[in-house]
């Protein structure tokens, strides 16, 4: 490998990556990366900018700064520090740093200006469907320049697209890839450095949800994830932004007719940034430390994780301290000790003060990004003996502790996720750490309560081990497994158990038909078609065909029931007795 190429970002290594991000976004990363969905990555002087495409044509920009990969940013609207797009970016450039672009190598400065626009027009020319990407990418390249005002208009046209897709979405999961996309624009927004271009754009975002919502007679109100989004981002420039009173009175009556038409105080967040500014005498002697007690009714607590995110930008962790402790935020008090470098005192408020298994995970991640590898992971284990869902906290104990080669401790954070959740991947990941193990975890699936509706793989981990007899154990000792777990074990007991696949079937069926509506009765073709082969496969096809006559004239008065039945298995087969 060039040496010009071997230190592209300063400290940079894959084990150092695995401990700082969580392993579903790791997993995800590499993915990302394998795939090369990044479309270009560039280096520049002090930072590495990288376009990621997702699989429907979405595109991020990744900034890294080369001397400090941790305060890496993505234009996606992932709330972890890191997503998979910056994961994609990193591991490029471990691995295949080669590929990544140089800024100097493109030699602008020998140029003229009408030469550099001849380009850009043939650009356009070549790809017409990039206008509006180029738009904003020229913008954005020129974010730091006072004198330029973006257009809203990309923007604008995009968020419409995307409101009009939400009005004829066929499955959750679309709505919420949606309203991700719908966020990522505020993202795009937040990017610029200048505050009088992020309020441009957020005006026209927030103007064409509101007309698309209107239109629609309020149909949109499922989107609050962006509405919240949204007014956390007013709240977050208007705080940033230096603006004269004209422009105030502008802005606060735009926000309060915006409120009105979006109801449920949808900017509120927006308008009290508004009302207070940076710099309230109260927030003011709040940060310098002077203020011994908070009021007992505090308005500065619905905007104080803004204000906290934004010293923390800016590097003043001790006014986020003062901050985050009058306004009871104890894990941002906790975090801010950590940035200051007191692990001992953040430890001991963490062990006397949380009581959550979701904020222990935060203040781990700070302190193992604060490079306190140890303080991390003893603090991670502390939260299996707190309250809540263990899961998140479980994986990402057990990446970290692999990537430091701490073997031990991964086992029990896998073992702790397993019990919550027996998956087959957790499964394949400690007999990968421990192979003694298998036939412990087999034994404690044996015996485990069946929770409905949990992250219950089981029924594979079974089937994988040929171990079909326990498979059929819990099919039968559980009514509430999904249909699709239990045609997954009887399509594998058809060659050995045809018997059995036929009584569980019938039974199934029976109850369909009983119990279900006409909506019901493709269910129970796809049963009856189960039952057509176990019957094939013992060679008693008569035996088939009289089972079907029974069900025919039992429900003899179903017209509907019977016509599928003919179209399914064939006229002859219906009308045989």
């Amino acid at each position: 490998m060039p040496d010009e190429y071997s230190t592209l970002i300063s400290g940079l290594t894959e084990e150092k990556l695995a401990q700082l991000v969580n392993e579903d976004i790791l997993a995800s990363g590499k993915t990302y990366h394998n795939r090369r969905q990044l479309l270009i990555i560039i280096q520049s002087e002090h930072r590495i900018t990288g376009l990621a495409q997702s699989s429907s044509g979405r595109e991020y920009t990744i900034n890294i700064p080369t001397e400090d990969f941790t305060s890496a940013h993505c234009t996606c609207s992932s709330t972890h520090n890191y997503c998979k797009h910056i994961v994609a970016t990193l591991l490029n450039c471990i691995h295949r740093p080669e590929t990544v672009q140089k800024i100097a190598d493109l030699n602008l400065g020998s140029f003229t200006q009408p030469q550099l626009e001849k380009v850009i027009i043939n650009l356009i020319l070549a790809q017409p469907k990039l206008f509006n990407q180029l738009i904003l990418s020229l913008e954005m390249v020129q974010k730091t320049s006072s004198t330029l005002t973006v257009s809203p208009d990309p923007y604008i046209q995009k968020a419409e697209y995307l409101l009009e897709k939400l009005d004829s979405y066929e499955n959750q999961q679309e709505e919420s890839d949606i309203i991700e996309e719908l966020c990522d624009l505020i993202g795009e927004a937040k990017a610029f450095n200048d505050s009088k271009n992020t309020i441009i754009i957020l005006r026209g975002l927030t103007e064409a949800y509101l007309d698309c919502w209107e239109n629609s007679m309020g149909s949109y109100g499922f989107t609050g994830e962006f509405i919240s989004y949204l007014d956390e981002a007013w709240a977050e420039t208007i705080l940033l932004a230096d603006l004269n009173q004209e422009q105030k009175s502008d802005l606060s009556g735009d926000l309060q007719e915006w409120d009105n038409d979006a109801g449920y105080e949808s900017f509120s967040k927006a308008l009290l940034a508004l009302e207070q500014g940076w710099h309230t005498e109260e927030i003011t002697s709040i940060l310098a430390g002077t203020l011994s007690q908070p009021r007992e009714e505090q308005d500065y607590y619905p905007l104080a994780k803004i204000r906290i995110g934004i010293l923390k930008k800016q590097r003043r962790f001790k006014e986020c301290e003062r901050l985050a402790h009058y306004a009871g935020l104890t894990v941002e008090c906790i975090q801010a000790l950590i940035w200051q470098g007191h692990t001992e005192e953040a430890l001991k408020r963490t062990h006397k003060t949380i009581i959550y298994s979701k904020d222990i995970l935060l203040i781990a991640q700070t302190l193992l990004s604060s490079n306190y590898q140890e303080e991390s992971i003893s603090c991670a284990q502390h939260g299996f003996t707190l309250k809540g869902d263990k899961t998140e906290l479980a994986n990402w104990l057990a990446t970290t502790a692999i990537s430091l080669g701490k073997l031990d401790i991964a086992q029990t954070a896998y073992l702790h996720a397993f019990e919550i959740a027996s998956t087959l991947d957790r499964y394949h990941k400690l007999l990968t750490i421990n192979p003694t193990l298998k036939n412990e975890l087999i034994n404690s699936l044996r015996h485990k309560e069946y929770r409905p509706y949990s992250q219950d793989e089981r029924i594979d981990i079974f089937l994988q081990e040929n171990l079909l007899d326990d498979a059929i154990d819990l099919v039968e000792s559980q009514a509430t497994l999904p249909a699709s777990e239990v045609k997954l074990v009887m399509k594998t007991a058809l060659p050995y158990k045809p018997g059995w696949v036929i009584e569980q079937v019938l039974a199934r069926t029976k109850k369909v038909l009983r119990e279900g509506s006409h909506k019901d009765y493709p269910e129970a073709l796809a049963w009856l078609t189960l039952a057509k082969q176990a019957y094939e496969s013992t060679q008693n096809i008569s035996e088939w065909h009289h089972c079907l006559s029974r069900i025919k004239e039992t429900h003899k008065t179903k017209k509907k029931l019977l016509s599928m039945l003919s179209s399914t298995f064939g006229e002859q087969e219906t009308l045989y007795l």
